[in-house]
């Protein structure tokens, strides 16, 4: 199955052989998939792959994953469109976590930090988490019929660089 877990445990494995320590790439462009609801600065042109599966509590979800790799690390952006987003009270708390969750055993990383908060009006869970020296730094978010996964995979030592920052806060959804 395609999804940010798998491709996140290739992209630590890259990290941790000592991509990240190498010069980071510098130029950075906007970028708006066609058909899409989020806007986002990557350091490259991102590659996409997609996917589609069923689910009894979500329907039909479709899976893109937006990925660059550089010399100073890998940025992705996993996009999921929920044919019937779940609902109920906590719900959005419940699926952050789950997600978060899903992926730390898929990778193996364990939690650094996190924390339940709205990004640009949209439920969110912040997260840093850890596979050795790798770092995995960005936010899981619900907008709508949508559920964002936004990281960048770093070594330990770029976690809270300018880079990291720059790519989490150019993420914006585009509001029609």
């Amino acid at each position: 199955m395609l999804n940010v877990k798998s491709y996140a445990v290739a992209l630590a494995a890259a990290v941790s052989l000592g991509a990240a320590l190498a010069a980071t790439t510098t130029d950075w462009k906007s970028f708006h998939p066609a058909g899409s609801t989020f806007t986002i600065s990557m350091p490259g042109d991102p590659k996409a792959q997609s996917q589609s599966n069923n689910n009894d509590v979500a329907g039909k979800m479709d899976f893109t994953i937006y990925s660059l790799q550089t010399d100073g690390g890998a940025y992705l952006v996993q996009d999921v469109v929920l044919e019937k987003m779940p609902q109920g009270p906590n719900v959005d708390d419940a699926m952050l976590k789950g997600v978060q969750e899903g992926f730390m055993k898929t990778t193996g990383a364990t939690e650094v930090s996190a924390k339940v908060t709205k990004l640009q009006g949209y439920a969110a869970r912040e997260m840093v988490l850890q596979k050795g020296a790798v770092r995995f730094k960005g936010f899981t978010l619900n907008a709508g019929s949508h559920n964002f996964i936004v990281l960048a995979v770093v070594h330990e030592s770029k976690v809270d660089s300018g880079e990291v920052t720059k790519f989490l806060e150019s993420f914006r959804i585009e509001k029609g």
